[in-house]
């Protein structure tokens, strides 16, 4: 996830990156795995390996490589190399559309993003934790027009017209390898087989300020 958890600690981005840039296509998510004390938080509530995903741009006629994704400033447009600065691994994650849709679905989302302060839901990451560790939601906890990194990249494969993970009501960048379905290609995923958090291995959760509701696997 982005925002304050995701600080990065290594400095240089993988070699990883070097050899698989130009095999890195418009449209793909990447997952990327942090290494400083936050983003090891956040591997340990979740049970996971990667804590970070974005959404790889490269417009036409250029040779860059960018990713659209939440940052501790908001949503935010980067050279990838940037990105990748600090990060141990990654993966690519490839949806199976048409680079039409690709194209409508980034241009949507650079639409609504213009003009717009979209910020960092920093709120909803501890209750993301909580759910993720113990089964008990803090209902109250995040504000609707933020995003943190896992929703906004979930906004855009619904916006491809793919409802792989419409289902999750929160979602974090490990649930894009838990939930793959034949919609979506994994690529140079070279991490062990996803775990499966105490939200996941229960499949309900305790909402302490609402109703408890039941993830739908």
């Amino acid at each position: 996830m982005g925002g304050f958890l995701i600080g990065t600690s290594k400095k240089g981005y993988p070699e990883k990156y070097s050899k698989l840039r130009d095999e890195i296509e418009n449209g793909d998510l990447l997952l990327y795995k942090g290494t400083s004390f936050l983003s090891k938080s956040i591997q340990y509530f979740d049970k996971a390996y990667y804590n970070h995903i974005g959404v790889v741009w490269r417009p036409e006629n250029t040779n860059r490589v960018l990713t659209l994704d939440m940052w501790k400033e908001g949503l935010v447009c980067t050279p990838l190399s940037r990105r990748m600065d600090g990060y141990s691994d990654f993966c690519i994650l490839r949806p199976k559309v048409s680079s039409q849709k690709i194209d409508l679905a980034i241009c949507k989302a650079l639409e609504e993003w213009d003009g717009r302060d979209i910020k960092y839901d920093n709120m909803l990451l501890p209750r993301v934790a909580l759910i993720k560790k113990t089964g008990i939601d803090l209902s109250n906890l995040g504000k609707k027009g933020k995003f943190i990194c896992s929703e906004f990249a979930q906004y855009y494969c619904e916006l491809l017209g793919l409802n792989t993970y419409n289902f999750l009501n929160l979602i974090t960048p490990e649930d894009f390898r838990r939930f793959i379905d034949d919609n979506f290609i994994l690529l140079h995923d070279e991490a062990p087989s996803p775990n499966m958090s105490y939200y996941e291995k229960n499949k309900e959760v305790k909402c302490l300020f609402g109703h408890n509701y039941k993830l739908k696997v």
